[in-house]
């Protein structure tokens, strides 16, 4: 008997009668002249029509294991989609933290800055930013003039005074800040970037991070050395708390996707066994006759 790539034989070597008897631990299987799952289904007098019979002598909760390696890899997936997010991210703990880096690595950057805004607050992020990743967001096209005079003109006078000075040789001392702003708007913002490298970190901190919490997207232009880096700092269960942000189809496609057969089932073993009843009689009714014999 041929079930979906599954024959009889097969089903025999996988459930043995030793495993549903609750004694693999305890002999050998070579006690057994016939160790097949068939015996044990025979002596209880199952019959093909009444699924639900068998089901419940198959004893789900404590052969969960044994029959979800049955199933095809595809079958295991369909399992897998009725989790949870957090059980989903649960199963991703099989991964080492090496692995799970590199997989986040395939995600599109915005959802990775998504992540790492679920632990780290924007103010502290820029914080640990080196002044090259600063000047990644501040070369933003998105960034005119006119939206780095916005910035200046939150901080103290004496920035702006300072930057001028240095763009222009000349001492800005005396003028008002409508006449430093109209000079502001006639420089090219390359010189402008140029002064700023002269500014201490407690006046370019708190001005990236008004840019950027003024327009987020903005964090998409940080490097993915320095995001990785973030990421690796972090212990592995606050690691995979980051994922809650993720939306479930991207933790399918992206993680338990890249997962081996083993692996899969044991993530889809979380199941709840009512849950998984219900799938293999609606969804797996010739597996379980097959089981029957």
């Amino acid at each position: 008997m041929r079930v979906e790539g599954l024959d009889f034989t097969f089903l025999a070597n996988q459930v043995h009668y030793s495993d549903l008897m609750g004694l693999s631990q305890k002999v050998t299987a070579s006690a057994f002249r016939d160790n097949s799952g068939v015996r044990y289904l025979r002596e209880k007098g199952w019959r093909d029509a009444d699924l639900h019979e068998v089901m419940r002598m198959l004893n789900l909760s404590d052969n969960k294991l044994l029959i979800l390696r049955l199933l095809h890899r595809g079958d295991l997936l369909e399992i897998i989609r009725l989790l949870d997010k957090t059980l989903l991210i649960n199963g991703l703990r099989l991964f080492s933290k090496e692995k799970l880096l590199r997989l986040m690595n395939l995600l599109p950057k915005r959802l990775r800055i998504q992540m790492i805004l679920t632990h780290l607050p924007i103010e502290y992020l820029i914080s640990k930013m080196p002044l090259h990743e600063l000047f990644r967001i501040l070369r933003s096209h998105r960034l005119t003039n006119r939206e780095l005079l916005k910035g200046f003109l939150q901080l103290p006078m004496k920035y702006l005074h300072f930057l001028l000075g240095k763009v222009l040789n000349k001492k800005m001392a005396g003028l008002k800040p409508a006449e430093m702003g109209s000079m502001f708007m006639q420089i090219k913002k390359r010189q402008i970037l140029d002064g700023m490298r002269f500014l201490p970190f407690d006046a370019l901190i708190p001005f990236v991070t008004a840019m950027v919490k003024q327009d987020p997207q903005l964090l998409e232009l940080i490097s993915k050395g320095f995001l990785f880096k973030l990421f690796d700092q972090m212990p592995k269960p606050t690691l995979l708390e980051t994922f809650h942000v993720l939306p479930e189809e991207v933790i399918m496609k992206f993680f338990i996707s890249q997962m081996d057969d083993k692996m899969l089932v044991l993530v889809a073993a979380q199941l709840d066994d009512k849950t998984l009843e219900q799938y293999l009689l609606s969804q797996q009714s010739n597996l379980l006759r097959a089981l029957a014999g």
